[in-house]
């Protein structure tokens, strides 16, 4: 009886672990040949043998209609590349549900060292020559005749955003507190109203905010006289009651729908209270206390934060 208790027990761990088949090797192998390069004797036959063991029919198929471009051996060799990889560690892997499919995804992370990077434009490339990357790798893998196959990967730098090496510069603990202050400045001005000064508004963002975000919003002088006039008509005033900010020492990238960048950001999070008569709540479908979540992305010209874009969350 405590056999057959066994036997079933390790059934149920080969069924619910998605790591029966012990993606981590695979994975770490994976990374190695496609990190672990020197572009004076590369050559695609290993990772060729290895596409041809582990990778799924389709990855497969794209990999062999492009060899010298899906090994990696055209991008190496044209940007001059020596790596090295190791310090690997297993951090599990995980069962995800995309478009219909259940992949298993292994987690690890790695030590990347670059000895050797030529690339056309450094100041664009996120890798630099001389530095070492900690990376998170998630391998994915997906089940055919039996067997986990990989699908696809993709990598992320641990303790750093993923930026290019032109746009990676850090701000200093008073350049955040500026950064802090211009979201709180944000904030106030257009969500704690006790009495609503169209001047005053326009004054702020024509001082605070760039012809980008401003015509994308909207804003102008006559929008805020409008404004003013609609919240005069039904006594409105807004109050912050409660908020937090948090800003990003580094850029991240944004896209606003038509152009895309590099910015510096702080996330909102704020509740107001809105007191007004009850017409405006019924037509604006609104309540009178509002929990918000907002993203900002600023731009830094002559030493100071301009609001670029915003998002809710």
């Amino acid at each position: 009886m405590k056999k057959i208790f066994c036997l079933l027990l390790i059934v149920m761990c080969l069924v619910f672990s998605g790591c029966s088949d012990k993606p981590y090797a695979i994975a770490k192998e994976y990374i190695s040949l496609m990190w672990d390069v020197d572009y004076r004797d590369f050559s695609p036959e290993e990772t060729t043998a290895f596409a041809k063991a582990h990778y799924t029919e389709a990855f497969l198929a794209d990999y062999l209609y492009d060899v010298e471009y899906a090994s990696g051996e055209l991008e190496n060799k044209s940007t001059k590349l020596i790596s090295h990889i190791g310090d690997f560690k297993d951090l599990g892997c995980e069962t995800e549900l995309l478009d219909d499919l259940e992949y298993t995804v292994q987690k690890l992370s790695a030590v990347l060292y670059i000895e050797s990077y030529k690339p056309e434009d450094p100041e664009m490339s996120f890798f630099e020559e001389g530095k070492r990357f900690d990376l998170l790798f998630s391998v994915y893998f997906l089940r055919e005749d039996g067997k986990l196959k990989i699908e696809s990967y993709g990598f992320e730098p641990i303790g750093e955003e993923f930026l290019p090496a032109g746009e990676k510069e850090r701000l200093t603990a008073d350049e955040q507190a500026e950064l802090f202050a211009a979201a709180k400045n944000y904030l106030f001005t257009r969500n704690d109203i006790k009495e609503f000064d169209a001047d005053e508004q326009w004054k702020y963002y024509s001082e605070n905010c760039t012809e980008e975000f401003l015509t994308r919003d909207e804003i102008s002088p006559e929008y805020l006289l409008s404004f003013g006039e609609e919240i005069g008509e039904y006594d409105v005033s807004v109050e912050v009651l409660s908020y937090n900010i948090i800003v990003g020492e580094q850029k991240q990238s944004h896209f606003d729908g038509e152009t895309a960048g590099f910015y510096y950001w702080a996330e909102l999070d704020y509740t107001i209270g809105i007191s007004a008569e009850d017409a405006y709540f019924l037509e604006k479908n609104m309540q009178p206390e509002q929990e918000i979540k907002e993203k900002l992305y600023f731009i830094k010209e002559n030493g100071h934060f301009y609001v670029r874009a915003a998002e809710y969350l």
